[in-house]
């Protein structure tokens, strides 16, 4: 990559201010800081390398995208762009209060889901939808088998394509006098049932929508709920197309954001989703993959690059994120199996396990204990299964809010 004259001044002035009050010798952090209309952004290497340019597509793909235009055309109740959400709209982080979760049923996932019904139920209400060509009385049946039955589970009567309702499904907002609201971003996948899903989500629940012509998937950015936005550089190479600068505007507005980090992607991993190396457990406290540099020397490296950046940025007077290890195994191909990849519900963090034994699980079990506020439980399941799919618990169950409380007077 070649950097234009402006983009090496932008640079060498980044790394003076990162290097302020840290001693001679030691290294910065990052190497890219920037405002763009009050919105700092972070990041390892300029983003600017990943923007500003069209998009290589597949000629099917191409020709997919065609097909799905044509749909989206005729379906505007669903696809067709809103206004911006109201300014002072802020993303709720995970480990706030939530009225319900999305999961998806599929029955070739049908033993993972039961595992996370058996979770979820106990904590929060579950909103269950269902995968193409798959029945409502099978769902029944699991509730049935696995002694949900009569429980706060909500089956809707909503069709998609795939079991990821973290990805496709609606993101859940504050706006500015309290009320709840959806955000409804453009799948970056060839699958238009899953991207009509979070307007078909919020008629349903009558919440107010509000679509976002970003192509964003929901496993690709996580909050604090104060104003600080996590993500990979997937989100910039997925919206190439955009300048940097409208990029980070556009996504400030709508999530909230002042502050904007860019994560390396995982190598090889299918997705490049920030939840699977990093997760918020609270406002100033984020949960990082370790590998083993012996097993894993270029994902140890950039975990370790991942982890030094978050450590460096600021969250209140004086504060700075504290950063919690957790072990992750060494990647198996594009298989990362995360522990990261969780869930946090209403004080319980549901964490995914992968069957590989006693002593690494009590490792991530009390990594989780020194990352959670006091009083959260942790409760496992295992996705040994489901991850071959590109996968965990994240990444299969949303949280969602639409439930009014206003905000006090």
């Amino acid at each position: 990559m070649r950097l234009n004259a402006s983009s090496l001044l932008r640079l060498g002035l980044a790394l003076g201010v990162a290097g302020c009050g840290r001693g001679s010798g030691e290294a910065p952090p990052f190497g890219y800081r920037e405002f763009f209309g009050g919105i700092e952004v972070v990041a390892l290497t300029p983003p600017e390398q990943f923007v500003g340019r069209a998009p290589l597509m597949l000629p099917e793909r191409a020709e997919q995208e065609l097909v799905d235009a044509g749909i989206r055309d005729e379906n505007p109740r669903f696809f067709a762009p809103t206004e911006a959400p109201p300014a002072g709209t802020r993303a709720m982080a995970e480990f706030e209060p939530v009225d319900a979760v999305h999961l998806a049923f599929d029955a070739a996932t049908e033993g993972f889901v039961g595992e996370l019904l058996r979770a979820i139920v106990p904590v929060a209400p579950v909103i269950v939808t269902l995968t193409a060509n798959q029945s409502r009385g099978r769902v029944d049946e699991l509730l049935r088998s696995s002694g949900l039955g009569g429980r706060d589970v909500r089956i809707l009567g909503l069709q998609h394509d795939n079991l990821w309702t973290r990805d496709f499904g609606p993101l859940s907002v504050e706006l500015p006098d309290g009320r709840p609201a959806f955000l409804d971003f453009r799948y970056p996948q060839t699958r238009v049932l899953d991207d009509g899903m979070p307007s078909a989500l919020a008629e349903a629940l009558g919440a107010p929508v509000y679509r976002v012509p970003l192509r964003l998937e929901g496993g690709v950015v996580m909050t604090n709920g104060q104003g600080l936005c996590v993500t990979t550089t997937t989100l910039a190479v997925q919206n190439s197309e955009i300048p940097l600068d409208a990029l980070v505007r556009q996504l400030s507005l709508a999530l909230g954001c002042s502050r904007l980090v860019f994560l390396e992607s995982p190598g090889d991993e299918a997705t490049g989703h920030v939840d699977m190396l990093a997760k918020f457990t609270s406002p100033d406290t984020v949960l990082v993959g370790a590998f083993d540099p012996t097993l894993s020397p270029e994902e140890a490296a950039r975990m370790e690059r991942n982890a030094r950046l978050l450590e460096d940025i600021p969250v209140g007077f004086r504060r700075r994120l504290r950063v919690v290890r957790v072990p992750m195994p060494a990647p198996e191909g594009i298989v990362h199996r995360s522990y990261t990849n969780s869930l946090l519900v209403n004080g319980t963090a549901v964490v995914p396990t992968y069957g590989r034994g006693a002593t690494e699980e009590a490792e991530v079990i009390e990594a989780y204990r020194r990352a959670l506020p006091p009083g959260w439980r942790v409760v496992t399941v295992d996705a040994s299964r489901v991850i071959e799919l590109g996968g965990a618990v994240h990444c299969a169950a949303l949280e969602l809010r639409f439930a009014d409380r206003g905000r006090p007077s």
